[in-house]
């Protein structure tokens, strides 16, 4: 953890095969998540569709709703 604040380290894949490592804070939205990633995916992220463990992830939730 940086600064008491807990943080995931994901592998991200895209539809096209891209790969690559992100780290994000569980604090942030999935949206401001996908934002994140939109940077490195050349994706924008309205057009992004996170899924985890088979189930698409809502923009309002937090990442630590999904553990």
């Amino acid at each position: 953890m940086e600064g008491g604040e807990e943080r995931l380290r994901l592998r991200i894949r895209t539809s096209r095969g891209k790969q690559f490592e992100v780290s994000v804070s569980v604090s942030r939205t999935v949206r401001e998540f996908k934002e994140q990633i939109s940077r490195q995916a050349e994706v924008p992220a309205d057009d992004q569709r996170l899924i985890y463990q088979g189930r698409a992830m809502k923009d309002e939730f937090l990442l630590s709703h999904y553990d």
